[in-house]
């Protein structure tokens, strides 16, 4: 029963039992998008990106029956991003396009954190540019793309934009733009009022 099936998947990588894990998954006859997202995010989870790639590649290949959804792209979004594999993340991107998930605002974050770790900020800005409906972890990932990338006049201009936008900067902000203010040029007058401002606020 695939119910069952699915539910031993996702016990034994929870206990990082990822041969059992598979061995199940790869005995079920009939697959949902349930078993193939529980495999794939069992061994994302667990470290091992190689076969989560392979695996979520298989699922594409089955598109026809099988089509990849949200919690799948999550999955793979949140393992190129701990991996910096920018041509699977442009593949895994053209797919999500494709099926017109890239609007879902929880995936355009993983997206823009994604490329912020492969160190692309022009792609992290047209993501978010084109993210019909913002959050503040939209706001926070561009941010930490700025920083980790050392822009750091982006990333104070971005938090002006933040403000302006009606966002007020919450705890991972403030914990970003300290970062950023601290590999920056302390005596700069602009970051030294912004920093005020915000723990004003």
């Amino acid at each position: 029963m695939t119910i069952v099936s699915n539910s031993l998947v996702t016990f034994y990588s929870k206990i990082a039992n990822l041969e059992d894990s598979v061995r199940v998954f790869e005995t079920t006859e009939r697959k949902d998008i349930i078993s193939w997202n529980a495999v794939i995010a069992g061994n994302e989870q667990n470290g091992s990106y190689e076969i989560a790639i392979y695996l979520f590649q298989r699922l594409i290949g089955f598109e026809l029956l099988l089509k990849p959804n949200r919690q799948t792209y999550l999955s793979v979004l949140s393992m190129i991003s701990s991996t910096s594999t920018l041509n699977h993340g442009r593949e895994v991107h053209a797919q999500m396009v494709r099926s017109g998930l890239d609007l879902d605002t929880s995936i355009a974050n993983s997206l823009i954190t994604m490329y912020g770790r492969c160190g692309k900020t022009d792609d992290v800005r047209l993501v978010f540019d084109g993210l019909r409906h913002r959050d503040v972890i939209s706001w926070n990932s561009m941010l930490a793309g700025y920083e980790q990338n050392k822009q750091i006049d982006c990333c104070f201009n971005l938090l002006r934009e933040m403000q302006l936008s009606g966002f007020k900067p919450d705890n991972h902000s403030l914990t970003i733009i300290a970062s950023a203010a601290s590999s920056s040029n302390p005596e700069k007058p602009t970051y030294k009022r912004l920093c005020r401002e915000i723990l004003m606020h």
